[in-house]
């Protein structure tokens, strides 16, 4: 029975994002994909570098928590570093807005918190995670606390295993960061 739930999550997932005729390609080009038992997920340079997990790319199906809105759970795979930067180089070069020690930089969907460890390179007042999906919110928790062994983060960090549109938001300024 678990298997047909699971079955079922997904196909209304699916059908809710890609349409009959998207669900319909999908399923024939998985079909006539053959998985290799060799093929291993790509780690990204980034988790090499620093012993994290926060590579790979999760479909919206298989991130169902229970909750009323898994159906918009789109997909998991984590924002380039690179791109990170830019954005956070762009957002300092404004100077119309506080201090950054003024902010709390939050994170809606932070998965396994790769953009969660980024902006705890900046001295924010406090960076903050939101995740509706527990097993990654324990995956970007396990982040945190490798990132902060190493002795990364400059400010405090912290995961909030919850739905965006329940979460409380910290008193004060706050940089709200949209991925995807």
């Amino acid at each position: 029975m678990p298997d047909l739930k699971i079955a079922w999550s997904k196909l209304r997932w699916s059908l809710a994002f890609r349409g009959l005729g998207g669900t319909l390609r999908t399923a024939l080009a998985r079909l006539s994909r053959r998985k290799s038992e060799d093929t291993k997920p790509l780690l990204h340079p980034f988790d090499e570098r620093y012993g994290t997990d926060t590579s790979g790319l999760i479909g919206g199906g298989e991130l169902r928590s229970g909750h009323k809105n898994d159906v918009f759970n789109t997909a998991y795979y984590a924002m380039a570093p690179s791109r990170f930067q830019r954005v956070m180089e762009f957002w300092l070069a404004d100077k119309t807005h506080a201090e950054i020690g003024d902010y709390s930089f939050v994170d809606m969907g932070c998965g396994k918190g790769r953009a969660v460890l980024l902006a705890s390179e900046f001295r924010f007042r406090e960076v903050v995670g939101v995740e509706l999906h527990a097993s990654l919110a324990k995956i970007a928790e396990a982040n945190i606390r490798s990132w902060n062994s190493a002795k990364r983060a400059v400010c405090p960090v912290r995961i909030v295993c919850q739905d965006a549109t329940e979460f409380v938001f910290p008193p004060g300024p706050c940089l709200v960061y949209l991925f995807h």
